[in-house]
């Protein structure tokens, strides 16, 4: 997929000034970006792991993942993860902040194609522990434990979930789309990562 590959980078490469995007082959059917990176921990597929981030602009790190999967006679079967960090070069773990996925395997009819995951940067809510505290001021030991109980039981792993990024629900309801071409992944990343580093350079402003 080398001519894929190739697309990318030319597409993206008005979005990164400060560093060139850049491709290697990890594996078989997969790459990754590359160039002067720094260690990151990435959550996906309810997995977490060491990666290498790409310093995209400012204090946000970038790392995206391309898999080729080949199919008989069709356009392989691919999936995109791009992933955004934040946080200072001296950070030895940077805040994973949101990822952006398209992902074309088979059987799918409940997961969003593509999709955004967000990731908040404190796994375990601070409030619990200030709930706590107001709790040890109320006279009414047997409410005061139940309402413990219950805010406890409200820390969602929002993590898990693929918000919609292309469902064009107003026209047909459709919420799944495939991959079939070079093409559409050049375009895809690029407009991603476009509207990703205007949004965030409008927040830092």
């Amino acid at each position: 997929m080398q001519s894929a590959i190739e697309l990318i980078e030319k597409k993206c490469s008005p979005y990164f000034i400060e560093n060139n995007i850049r491709f290697k082959q990890s594996g078989l059917n997969t790459y990754i970006i590359s160039g002067y990176t720094t260690p990151a921990i990435n959550n996906k597929k309810n997995d977490v792991s060491e990666v290498k981030v790409l310093n995209w602009f400012g204090d946000f790190w970038v790392y995206i993942e391309l898999n080729f999967v080949p199919i008989p006679k069709k356009f392989p079967r691919t999936s995109v993860s791009i992933s955004i960090f934040h946080g200072e070069a001296t950070d030895e773990i940077k805040s994973q902040l949101f990822r952006a996925e398209w992902d074309n395997y088979p059987d799918n009819t409940v997961h969003p194609q593509p999709h955004w995951h967000f990731y908040p940067v404190e796994q375990k809510p601070k409030y619990y522990e200030d709930f706590k505290a107001f709790l040890d001021i109320v006279e009414d030991d047997s409410f005061a434990n139940e309402l413990a109980d219950n805010t406890a039981n409200k820390n969602l792993d929002l993590r898990r979930i693929h918000f919609a990024m292309d469902a064009r629900w107003a026209d047909s309801g459709v919420f799944i789309h495939e991959i079939t071409n070079e093409e559409m992944i050049a375009n895809w990343m690029s407009g991603i990562l476009k509207c990703i580093r205007q949004q965030l350079e409008y927040i830092g402003s």
